[in-house]
C-alpha cells in the first residue's frame, strides 16, 4: 500500500511544482515539507484511541509527503546548482540522503527503545520542520538573487 502512495505522491507533487511553482520549485518543497511535519505531529500524537480511519488518512498523507519529494529536489538541485554543476550537486545529494536512509530508521528505532514512538516522532517533526525552512531560505535567496 506504502509504494502506490509514494509513486503518487511522486508524481502529483511533480505536477504541483511544474504547475505552480515553475523555476521555483524550493517553494514547493517547502510545502511539501510543511505537510509531512503536520502529519508527523499528527503521528507522534497517535494514541490506542485513535480511529484506524483517522491512522490510514495521516499514514497517507505523511508518506506522499515525506517519500514524495524525491523529484521535486533534483529539480530544485538543478535550478539552484545551474547546468554548470547539477550532476555534482546531484550526487552529494544522493549520496546524503543515502546516508538518511540508512541511517534514520536505526536512529528512529533507538529513539523507540529509550524514549517510546512520541519521541522518536518528535525527531521526525524537527527535521521534517528544518527541511521546510531550509527550502523556504533557499527559495527566498533564489527569488531574489534573479528577480
Amino acid at each position: 500500500l506504502s509504494i502506490p502512495i509514494w509513486g503518487t505522491g511522486r508524481i502529483g507533487w511533480g505536477w504541483v511544482g511544474d504547475r505552480f511553482f515553475p523555476g521555483s520549485r524550493s517553494f514547493c518543497l517547502c510545502l511539501v515539507m510543511t505537510i509531512a511535519t503536520a502529519s508527523a505531529i499528527a503521528l507522534a500524537l497517535v494514541s490506542p484511541a485513535t480511529s484506524l480511519p483517522w491512522l490510514f488518512t495521516v499514514a497517507a498523507v505523511y508518506g506522499a509527503s515525506a517519500m514524495g519529494w524525491h523529484g521535486l529536489l533534483v529539480v530544485a538541485l538543478t535550478e539552484a546548482a545551474g547546468r554548470e554543476s547539477a550532476a555534482t550537486a546531484l550526487g552529494m545529494m544522493i549520496n546524503a540522503a543515502w546516508l538518511g536512509w540508512i541511517f534514520g530508521p536505526v536512529v528512529f528505532g533507538l529513539l523507540v527503545d529509550s524514549g517510546g514512538y512520541q519521541m522518536a516522532w518528535i525527531s521526525v517533526v524537527v527535521t521534517s520542520a528544518f527541511c521546510a525552512v531550509s527550502f523556504l531560505v533557499v527559495g527566498w535567496r533564489a527569488l531574489h538573487r534573479t528577480g
